[in-house]
């Protein structure tokens, strides 16, 4: 497949993609955030020479450049991966074996529709009180691990809870077990009840064996598209496809009427070579777009006895509540660590919003929608 580089505005990329200035006026702001993640039509219109094309894009001629040789009015599929620094198109081709069908649509849906995880699981908690099966008994606990705030909360810690209650270390698991009963053992017992990964595929078992019918159907397609987002957020951290350290995590919670996915990445570097561990710069990065409230980015930097907090708000009134709780907050997260905390609440725009957004969370995705599986 081929690379286009449109406008000459950036080197060519190692990945299958076409790349637009984002200087160029072409499109507005506004346009560019309803277009991530779908899919477009590039045509060919001009060979230019020295590697050269003019293409038309959405009705717009612009100039682009490649390093293969595409033949004149040919079309090809394109899907909207990024939009800053540049607008980043990765090329489509027929009988692809990049990333499965699913895996890429779960891809498309966390671009480009807010709290798409946390809306599917509210529509499977709608659909479940509506089957009578003890197989489903598994699932229906499992949803309550992600109501309120206690996913985080383990006896181990955030992240270990946050690895079990996703089931993102089911197939680790199942590869240390010995002969195939010790696996469907481990699975069926260890695992069963609380694990969404687990309590998917027995969900998805069950309702294959099922009569069809129309509420069946739309459970199964629940159930499949949860799935891919579990298997999309395994991916994200394989070590093989990410673009840098750290892990990233996309959580969905159900509080009360409220769909929220909360982004999460956790990142650990030593602050010199010869740092011991526990004097590591350990940073956490959230973002979240709260239905009623708008979209909020924070960093939290740790290191040894001193911990920053960074909120980032795009409205004052939204400043002003959160300002309102940072004495609390403080509180509470200094008695926990066992060191003063200090949190700062800045009023951004929300184009810096969205800037964080596809700095510290999308820029991984390219990388990972173009892996074999």
């Amino acid at each position: 497949m081929s690379a286009l580089n449109v406008n000459g505005a950036l080197p060519p990329p190692l990945l299958s993609t076409l790349q637009i200035n984002r200087e160029t006026p072409v499109f507005s702001r506004e346009f560019l955030h309803q277009l991530l993640g779908k899919q477009v039509e590039v045509k060919v219109v001009e060979l230019l020479g020295g590697g050269k094309f003019l293409v038309d894009l959405d009705g717009q001629q612009l100039v682009a450049q490649s390093r293969d040789s595409l033949p004149v009015g040919s079309v090809h599929r394109a899907q909207v991966i990024g939009i800053s620094p540049a607008i980043t198109l990765r090329l489509l081709s027929e009988g692809s074996t990049d990333l499965f069908p699913s895996l890429r649509e779960a891809a498309s849906w966390i671009m480009s529709q807010p709290n798409a995880f946390a809306s599917r699981l509210a529509e499977l908690q709608h659909l479940l009180p509506q089957f009578s099966s003890p197989m489903l008994s598994g699932l229906e606990q499992v949803l309550q691990l992600f109501s309120g705030t206690d996913f985080f909360v383990g006896q181990e810690g955030m992240l270990p809870s946050l690895l079990e209650h996703m089931g993102l270390l089911l197939e680790a698991r199942l590869a240390t077990t010995g002969d195939s009963r010790q696996l469907v053992s481990a699975m069926l017992k260890g695992l069963s009840g609380h694990n969404l990964k687990v309590a998917l595929l027995q969900a998805i078992a069950w309702a294959a064996t099922q009569p069809a019918g129309d509420k069946l159907g739309q459970l199964q397609t629940v159930l499949q598209e949860l799935l891919s987002l579990v298997e999309l957020n395994q991916l994200y951290n394989n070590p093989g496809l990410r673009q840098d350290g750290g892990l990233v995590f996309i959580v969905p919670f159900l509080v009360g009427e409220t769909e929220l996915d909360v982004w999460l990445k956790l990142q650990r570097q030593p602050s010199s070579q010869t740092a011991a561990e526990n004097d590591s710069l350990f940073t956490v990065t959230f973002f979240l777009d709260f239905p009623g409230f708008g979209q909020t980015c924070s960093r939290i930097v740790m290191l040894g006895s001193q911990t920053v907090v960074t909120v980032q708000v795009a409205g004052g009134r939204q400043r002003e509540l959160l300002e309102e709780q940072v004495p609390a907050v403080e509180q509470q997260l200094a008695a926990r660590l066992g060191h003063q905390v200090a949190i700062r609440i800045d009023q951004v725009m929300d184009i810096e919003l969205t800037a964080f957004r596809q700095q510290y969370f999308l820029d991984d995705l390219p990388n990972l929608i173009n892996a074999r599986v």
